[in-house]
């Protein structure tokens, strides 16, 4: 094999960029389809470092950090976000990081509310979706906002990750997992947080219909999966897999098994 890696920076508006790497890894020759990951909340493009040697084999993957987050530039605290600006911002990395043509999919957390609406919106750009630990509506969030204002980031994240992988992670999983969080801008933070609260795409999944996978934790509470089974229904041919994990991030706490079914379905719909 043949490693390929690069990234880009595409420019979002004023002195905004976007930051995406793009790996190829496949066998010489290879005309492989692209796989395209959205990282949630908090995350960035490092989130899915576990899931390259197992989904790089067949797939180019086309890693972004969601604006704001990771390599891209941080959103000032009082930013407008919405939910056809981070659609629009995949859309462009379709456009850019594979002139265009259809990716297969996959958002995790929050990523997975931005990468549902591209499913919905913009159908020609997705052969397949992975939605992993997804939802349809934000949270309260005010919380969170508090102690992040108050304690700071690093804080905030160390205190908040039993809750996000409950006992299925080592110390060491769970010291890497603040660590990559604490270098979320605060303003980035901020300015989310207020956002969340607002998201509501349960009329926009019943549009879906590419085949879509969703993973979901069997006993994750954040996210009952009672919530998850009622909109995923709504989503014609949809396929649902739960995975033993008491935390309610399923994607940080099973990476490589959410990975090898991701891989799996990936292949049934069009390497």
């Amino acid at each position: 094999m043949t490693p390929s890696s690069s990234h880009k920076y595409l420019p979002l508006g004023g002195d905004a960029q976007l930051f995406a790497s793009i790996e190829d890894y496949t066998a010489p020759g290879a005309r492989p389809a692209t796989m395209l990951l959205v990282h949630g909340f908090g995350e960035s493009s490092e989130a899915w470092r576990e899931w390259i040697p197992i989904v790089g084999a067949d797939f180019r993957v086309v890693r972004p950090d969601v604006r704001g987050f990771g390599r891209s530039t941080p959103m000032p605290k009082d930013f407008g976000w919405s939910m056809q600006l981070v659609v629009d911002d995949l859309k462009r990395v379709v456009e850019q990081c594979n002139d265009g043509e259809p990716v297969h999919l996959v958002g995790a957390k929050s990523g997975s509310w931005m990468s549902m609406k591209l499913a919905a919106d913009h159908p020609q750009l997705v052969r397949s979706l992975t939605v992993i630990g997804g939802a349809v509506k934000g949270g309260a969030t005010a919380q969170w906002l508090a102690d992040i204002e108050a304690t700071g980031v690093a804080a905030w994240a160390a205190a908040s990750m039993k809750g996000r992988f409950g006992t299925m992670l080592s110390a060491e999983a769970i010291r890497w997992w603040i660590e990559l969080t604490a270098q979320t801008p605060l303003s980035t933070m901020q300015s989310y947080l207020r956002w969340v609260p607002t998201v509501d795409i349960a009329e926009d999944v019943a549009r879906i219909r590419c085949p879509t996978l969703v993973i979901a934790a069997d006993a994750g509470k954040l996210r009952p999966l009672s919530e998850t089974t009622s909109w995923q229904r709504t989503i014609v041919g949809s396929e649902l897999v739960t995975l033993p994990c008491d935390g309610w991030h399923i994607g940080g706490a099973k990476p490589r098994e959410c990975a090898r079914l991701t891989h799996e379905f990936a292949l049934r719909h069009g390497a």
